[in-house]
């Protein structure tokens, strides 16, 4: 605590950037349209903390100091020269922000392949300990949830939300630990993936994406998110006077975007869309009144409603 209060101030001393802290872990945020101008910004702030640095007797690693370059794919950036007290950094391919890997595109590339790494590990260790509790469906999907699910899931609003090469082959993974969990390997007749997802009530990756936006819109209307999101959603009940389907269905206003990727695919719209869409599958149903929980259920129940054979599967 006392040493948040002590770098409470350093964004008074940034003069083009936004600054976002985590405990000592501190972040600058610069965007400019051309190179030079981004280059010519980072480097004044960069100057700028350093003396603030100085001035509160604090001091700063710059080998351990990165750089990434967010850009537009196939769009290239001259090599950029970025000091922080004459060392000089170099921009890296992706970094690790509270959890997540950010890669220069932010199509989730980066994060997916270290992902693979993890749940690869994770499905090898429910095949040796599944046979031990093979009676016990409670402990099975406990240890799929702990070991596996808990890694899949972290941050996937971010890195997951649309399904791409890389999420592909998270889902692949998934489906292969669904089935050592069911013991799909060693029946004698081959059971559809969906079959497998339904017997044991779990969303593919794809709708457990989904499922975490609902909720955010869910807690939205009911005024459990930070403040910062206060306007983030409008209903159209709000821009309308007359009193419409949509109005009572608690649908969203979903404004225009003419980009797709940085546009439609964004966090915003995609929700927005997901949200408007079980509105319409249940007409008769006032999701802000139910509690979180039942919402959830109703949510869970309506995907799995939808698995059938013709489902994509990737195994």
């Amino acid at each position: 605590m006392l040493f948040l209060i002590y770098i409470n101030d350093l964004h008074r001393s940034i003069k083009h950037s936004s600054t976002y802290h985590f405990a000592d872990d501190t972040n600058l945020l610069t965007i400019a349209k051309k190179p030079k101008l981004l280059q010519f910004k980072l480097n004044a702030d960069l100057k700028l903390l350093y003396k603030w640095l100085l001035a509160n007797k604090i001091s700063l690693n710059a080998t351990k100091t990165e750089l990434i370059i967010f850009r537009k794919p196939l769009m290239k950036i001259p090599i950029l020269k970025v000091k922080i007290n004459g060392t000089r950094i170099i921009p890296s391919p992706f970094i690790k922000y509270l959890g997540i890997y950010l890669d220069s595109y932010l199509d989730g590339s980066a994060h997916c392949a270290l992902l693979r790494t993890k749940l690869q590990r994770a499905t090898g260790m429910i095949a040796k300990t599944r046979h031990f509790i093979r009676d016990s469906k409670s402990q099975l999907l406990s240890i799929y949830h702990s070991i596996f699910a808990s890694h899949m899931t972290y941050g996937c609003q971010v890195w997951g939300l649309c399904l791409n090469k890389y999420t592909k082959k998270i889902q692949t993974l998934q489906n292969r630990a669904v089935r050592l969990i069911s013991f799909a390997y060693e029946s004698p007749v081959h059971i559809h993936t969906v079959d497998l997802y339904k017997q044991q009530k779990l969303l593919k990756f794809c709708d457990l994406v989904t499922l975490k936006n609902l909720l955010f819109v869910h807690d939205y209307l009911n005024k459990s998110v930070p403040d910062c999101f206060d306007g983030y959603f409008i209903l159209e009940k709000d821009l309308y006077h007359q009193n419409t389907r949509n109005a009572v269905n608690y649908k969203l206003f979903k404004p225009y975007r003419d980009s797709t990727n940085y546009g439609l695919k964004s966090f915003k719209l995609t929700t927005i869309s997901s949200w408007n869409e079980l509105c319409d599958a249940h007409p008769n149903c006032n999701f802000p009144t139910l509690s979180k929980s039942k919402f959830k259920n109703l949510v869970i129940n309506h995907f799995l409603e939808g698995y059938t054979q013709d489902s994509l599967e990737f195994d």
